[in-house]
């Protein structure tokens, strides 16, 4: 497998603080990683120190490369051409036109803006708005100015932190279109997000972050199999559900029964092919559940 990303052994530490703990984190050339976890967690250090901003502790087992190149190594410059990265717009100066900060931003990078107008399009910002100071825009259109800098170069490393934040609902649709359109062409793509919505909706696995440590990086698939599906089964009037192992939370409503199933798949189904099913429905739990398995209290600011 190749790595576009490969992060082993990173501590961060802040005064006293560890920021980033022992973290280990790979991302394959052409997927999609969304970065989970709650305020103070360490999403935005880890991001910073992929790329650069924060320096790794000297004599350190940390290394970090992008596309195989360490960080630290001076053909690194010429990486970090094909890196894209989306941070919070209230550091863009606001004392500069939108059209001026790509322009200045493309120029400095030295890769031609290929995608600064698809770019623009698919997040509805408009011509009008590139004209105006970005001190003068919304939080919203600011954002939207700082995603297609990231993007407009089509780069082949893109890391987002928190993308979606301030955007109307077209404006994150056309997000995801983006981020779509830019792995089915081989970019891999990193971000930080506290939406579970949108994780769930683009991403090939999560990292959830807590206390600057990993506690997992799996398939959204691998992730809820932890957890049980809520069953809910109607049967014939007057028949009798049997209880079955793996079961919990066991509710009766009428003709309807409703439980959570720990169990696979492929053993519940045998069974109940044997009792008079009327109607079936099984629901496999959502990110937000195996969050808040993860998280408990600590989830709480992780919007669905």
């Amino acid at each position: 497998m190749t790595f576009a990303l490969e992060v082993q052994h990173v501590s961060v530490r802040y005064g006293a603080a560890l920021a980033l703990n022992d973290l280990s984190l790979n991302l394959a050339t052409g997927e999609i990683l969304g970065l989970l976890g709650p305020n103070g967690a360490g999403k935005s250090t880890l991001l910073r120190v992929i790329l650069g901003f924060i320096p790794l502790i000297p004599h350190s087992a940390a290394t970090i490369r992008i596309f195989g190149i360490p960080i630290n190594d001076p053909a690194a410059l010429l990486v970090r051409q094909r890196i894209g990265f989306v941070p919070d717009p209230d550091g863009l100066d606001p004392r500069l036109r939108a059209d001026q900060l790509l322009g200045e931003l493309a120029a400095l990078s030295a890769v031609s803006p290929l995608d600064q107008a698809a770019a623009s399009e698919a997040l509805e910002l408009r011509p009008a708005d590139l004209r105006r100071r970005i001190g003068t825009l919304s939080r919203g259109t600011r954002q939207k100015v700082a995603l297609v800098a990231g993007l407009q170069h089509r780069p082949d490393l893109i890391i987002l932190d928190e993308p979606s934040e301030g955007l109307d609902p077209f404006a994150k649709i056309g997000l995801l279109n983006l981020l779509n359109a830019a792995r089915a062409r081989g970019a891999t793509v990193l971000f930080s997000s506290h939406v579970l919505s949108e994780v769930e909706a683009i991403c090939d696995r999560v990292a959830m972050i807590r206390r600057g440590r990993l506690l997992a990086v799996e398939s959204l698939a691998d992730l809820r199999r932890r957890l049980a599906r809520r069953v809910v089964l109607r049967l014939a009037a007057g028949s009798t559900f049997v209880t079955l192992p793996h079961t919990t939370n066991i509710q009766q409503i009428g003709d309807e029964w409703q439980f959570d199933w720990s169990g696979a798949i492929s053993d519940l189904l045998p069974t109940l092919a044997a009792l008079p099913v009327v109607d079936l429905s099984i629901t496999p739990p959502s990110l937000a559940a195996v969050f808040a398995t993860l998280y408990g209290d600590e989830g709480l600011g992780i919007r669905d």
